[in-house]
Order: structure tokens, then sequence, then C-alpha cells
């Protein structure tokens, strides 16, 4: 079956392990298969949305995902402001730039000479390391530059007599400085800053694909900042290459191009609807209407729990709690400074995982519907599934009594570095079992 997958092109989704975009072709047909056009489609962990990007060409969708990031991107190419003033809207974000700009200008040269020479390797790694505001602000000065310290110091003090609040520089009080440059965070601040005052929040869906564009990492995910040291204290050696390369990308051209995309969206053919809310309380108040539910819960400890910080602080604009961490009786920030509310999905608790998956098919069973689920059986010791396969049909067989199983042979998950050793992929990468009764 040829299956269309317009708008989803045009999606920069978060890097993250068990992102499904490249399984489209597999997913969908089983869908539409199994559906009648006026039916609707559940999409239970939607995540930035691509598989209901994808089925809302062809069935109304019912989008779900705890977390508030989500809601933006599906917002986003679900009901587009394709009538916006993208002229006035761009002057708005140009003239916001410009005075947040001024207020930190002597931290944006500093900044700008250690990427333009490689001379200056030191002084860059210990400025990715350390010119956090939010670090600042909890732990003091702890860097080894006192020139640093005395930049930071001077732009929040800046900042603070031009009555600018940490929760109008989200993006700089947050990541600056660790995860993007404070030229990026500060042009992410501005189109935030013009989105809420011109009240587009359909449009914050292009701050978060930026986000996706700019973030210096490894693997441009959002899990953890780079560490900028080699074992034996020194700058690695890859360091100022990949620091130069994403910290001077240009935001505002990334943004001209992301906002272009966004504004040729053509809506979704089908509606959509997208609830921001836990998965069990989302069954129980599906619509008679939903007769597929189509599930990729998470499946190993690290799903749901750092890769899409970032982008839910930047999602919701606040200053959130940090989680700590205790190394030889000293208490400190997190390296990647995750929210300490960050979502941690029982379906990654091993104690909590089977009883998540009664309560999913008990509620599919009991609203009529089918569930078509994604899971990698793949086992790995440092990184290991929460459940087997056989597990899980286990489970699904108390209230269905036929499945229909799909090797993905061609699909391999996102590694979180390069290093060819860490998470190494057997096939198959990804089952699709469908659950049904007959």
């Amino acid at each position: 079956m040829a299956i269309s997958l317009e708008n989803t092109k045009k999606i920069t989704a978060p890097n993250y392990l068990g992102s499904k975009l490249r399984m489209l072709n597999d997913i969908l047909p089983i869908i539409i298969k199994e559906t009648e056009e006026d039916d609707i489609v559940c999409d239970l962990f939607s995540g930035s949305g691509s598989v209901t990007a994808a089925l809302s060409n062809h069935r109304s969708v019912i989008s779900v995902d705890i977390q508030n990031y989500s809601n933006d991107f599906i917002d986003g190419f679900s009901n587009p402001l394709i009538e916006l003033d993208s002229d006035k809207f761009l002057e708005c974000i140009d003239c916001e730039f410009k005075r947040l700009s001024l207020l930190a200008v002597e931290l944006l040269e500093y900044e700008e000479a250690l990427l333009a020479d490689c001379e200056h390797i030191f002084e860059l790694a210990n400025f990715i390391e350390n010119a956090s505001f939010i670090r600042y602000s909890y732990e003091g000065f702890t860097s080894k530059s006192k020139n640093l310290d005395r930049l930071m110091l001077n732009t929040i003090n800046t900042l603070k007599e031009n009555s600018v609040k940490a929760e109008d520089i989200a993006a700089t009080w947050n990541f600056g400085g660790i995860y993007f440059s404070f030229k990026q965070t500060l042009f992410i601040d501005s189109v935030l800053n013009v989105i809420k005052e011109q009240h587009l929040e359909n449009i914050k869906s292009t701050v978060l694909s930026l986000a996706c564009t700019l973030v210096n990492t490894i693997g441009k995910q959002f899990a953890q900042p780079l560490n900028p040291w080699d074992k034996d204290g020194e700058p690695k050696k890859s360091l100022f290459k990949k620091a130069s390369s994403d910290r001077t990308l240009d935001a505002k051209s990334s943004y001209l191009r992301i906002l272009e995309s966004y504004l040729n969206q053509t809506p979704s053919k089908y509606n959509v609807e997208s609830w921001c809310m836990d998965f069990k309380k989302a069954l129980e108040k599906l619509p008679s209407g939903v007769t597929m539910i189509y599930a990729d819960p998470p499946y190993t400890r690290d799903h749901y729990s750092r890769f899409y910080h970032v982008l839910e602080t930047l999602s919701l604009g606040d200053i959130p709690e940090i989680s700590t961490v205790k190394i030889k009786d000293k208490v400190s920030l997190s390296k990647g400074l995750y929210r300490k509310d960050r979502h941690q999905s029982a379906f990654c608790i091993k104690s909590q995982a089977p009883e998540a998956f009664d309560d999913l098919f008990r509620l599919a069973f009991e609203k009529g519907a089918k569930v078509l689920l994604s899971y990698s059986p793949f086992e790995n010791e440092e990184h290991p599934r929460v459940m087997k396969i056989e597990e899980i049909i286990g489970i699904a067989s108390r209230y269905f009594n036929d499945l229909e199983q799909t090797t993905i042979t061609s699909f391999k998950h996102n590694k979180l570095n390069s290093n060819p050793n860490h998470l190494k992929r057997g096939l198959p990468g990804e089952l699709l079992i469908l659950f049904k009764n007959s």
C-alpha cells in the first residue's frame, strides 16, 4: 500500500532513542488496513509527532503525551498559522534580539573570540563547562577563569538593572553556554518573547525545531552536554571544531528556513487533537470512535529521562528546579541541568512496567480498540529492555486472542554517542505487534 508521508519531512524532530520517523512506511499501512476512514486513531506516546503528522493525512488522530513540548510540535503542523504576517513578526524579533544582545555585549564578544581562534582552546573548554547563569545562581563562581566570572557577574547585574527576569530569558538562563552559544539562546528567547506577547502559541514548534538544529552536543540530542576534557584533563582534540561548527550557526538564518517551511505546510487533512496527560487518564477518556491505539512506550531506563528536558523547558518557559547529584559528600547540580520534575514513565521502571502494560491492554480492550505496539526486543546488558516480548504478549493475552507480528529489520536505533562499543545494535531493531480479537 502506497502511503503519502507529506508533512512529516518538514519536522525537525529531536534526535532521541526510539524515534519512529524512519518506520512510518511500516507503521501506517497496518493502521490504515485495520481501520475505517471515519475511525479515530490514538497515538498514545506521540513525542515530536512524526506518526501523528503522517497519519493525520489519512485518519483523525488523538495525540497523547505527558510532556508539553509534544503539544507544541503537534499543534504546529496540524493547525499552522499560515496567515501570519511574517515580515512584522520577524521585525519584532529583530528588535527584541537587539535589546537583549546589548545587555550582554561583553559576554557575547568574549564568546565570539573563543569560537574564532583555536588558540583559546583552554578558555573555550572552561567556558563550555562553566558559563551557565543557572549554575552561577545555584553554586556561585566555580570556573577556572576570573575573566569569565567577571563577565558573568556583570551580565547578570546588567540584566537585573534593566528589569530582565530569568523567566524573560529562559533559554539563556537555563542553557546558554552549556548547550548553545549565548548568542543563539538570546535569539531563541527573542522569538519566544514575541510569540508570548503576540499570543502566537501555535508557532512555538518552530522554536523547538530551531533548538534541535542549533544544539551543540554529540549526536545533536539533549541527553547530556559536551564533555570538553579528555581523561588527562586536557581539552579534547575535537572540541574546537565541534563547538565552533555548531555554536557559530546563525540562529536567524536557521530560523528563517524553519519558518518558511512552517508557513508552507498544508494543514492536516483530518482532525487532530493533542492531549497533554498521563497515558492511563487519556485511555480512560478516549471517545468510542477510537478503534486503534498506536502505542510506542519507552523500553529502557534512558527513555523519558533526559532526552526532552531542554525542549520541555523551552515549551514551558519556566525556570525549573534542577536535579542534583552527590559525589564524595559534595552536592552539585546535575551536569546536564536536568529538571527535577522531569517525567519518569512507569514503562521505564521494571517493578511498575507489568502493571502499566496491563492498564494499557485492559483499557484498550474496554474501549473496543485494537493495539499496535512498537517495542524493541534487542537485549543489552548496559541498557536492558524493561520487559521481554514474551512477557508483554503474556499480559496482552488476558484481553486479546489474536496477534500479528512485523519485524522491522532495517531499523536501527540512534546511539547516545559515537563510541562504537556503546549500545551495540542487533537485529531485529524493532517489532510491530498488532493485538486484536478475532
